[in-house]
């Protein structure tokens, strides 16, 4: 009986010995497991999204007035457009005719600004080019395109600007030469001067070569847009031209 006994307590040792092994002893993970390692790389990549933030939208604009395509008679034309910029603005130029840039004055930094550029437009087809780029560099063109007709009948008082010497500079120089800029809506016919109440002098006019029968067409440009009748496909041709090659052909005609 004794024997039996401490038999039966051997194999209950024996089974409860290797239960404690099964649970301190776990089975391994093979050395090639990835589910640790996606956790935690995608832990890493949201830190990295959220440190980086959304990008500001490139910049906008949207022309008020003229409307697209409009006929207008007024010279200038007072282009106004609204300028966005999410990230701030920090330059916005105008392009006239494919000509050269310029920049339109703007509170740097905002992000919405009413724009009023003064345009002094061909007759026929005009096409406006605005560039805005924000803080960041990123850069919008939006095109206008319009349809100048000069009127019928002239009303409008020609402008005169002088741009050298300026009003109240002192010089040295015996010699002065007095330059400025002269506009209207249909021509610049003439322009005289006077020194110190003297007799009245007449000056050149550049920038105008007054071309056609009246001397309506201030250049080349003018001179081709104003033409219909059976001129009118070769207008519609220079006005369709792309901007280099209708540059390119302006300056073959004026060198003639």
């Amino acid at each position: 009986m004794r024997g039996h006994k401490a038999m039966w307590s051997a194999w209950v040792a024996a089974l409860l010995l290797l239960g404690a092994c099964g649970e301190d002893d776990p089975t391994p993970q093979p050395s090639d497991n990835t589910d640790a390692g996606v956790t935690v790389d995608a832990g890493t990549d949201a830190g990295t999204q959220t440190d980086a933030g959304p990008q500001a939208a490139a910049p906008t604009v949207s022309f008020t007035s003229p409307t697209e395509g409009a006929q207008v008679e007024a010279f200038p034309v007072q282009v106004q457009a609204v300028v966005r910029a999410e990230g701030g603005l920090a330059t916005l130029t105008v392009t006239p005719n494919s000509g050269t840039a310029t920049n339109v004055p703007v509170t740097q930094g905002q992000t919405e600004q009413s724009v009023t550029v003064p345009v002094e437009p061909v007759a026929g087809g005009n096409t406006v080019v605005l560039r805005a780029v924000d803080a960041a560099g990123q850069a919008t063109e939006a095109t206008l395109h319009f349809t100048y007709v000069a009127p019928t009948v002239d009303t409008q008082a020609p402008t005169l600007a002088l741009t050298s010497p300026t009003e109240g500079q002192d010089l040295t120089v015996y010699q002065v030469s007095v330059t400025g800029r002269a506009t209207d809506n249909v021509a610049v016919t003439g322009l005289t001067w006077q020194l110190n109440g003297g007799a009245e002098e007449s000056a050149t006019v550049n920038g105008h070569t007054r071309l056609l029968h009246d001397g309506r067409a201030r250049s080349v440009l003018e001179a081709i847009l104003w033409h219909g009748g059976e001129a009118q496909a070769s207008r519609e041709t220079v006005q369709r031209m792309p901007p280099k090659e209708r540059a390119a052909l302006l300056t073959f005609l004026d060198s003639l």
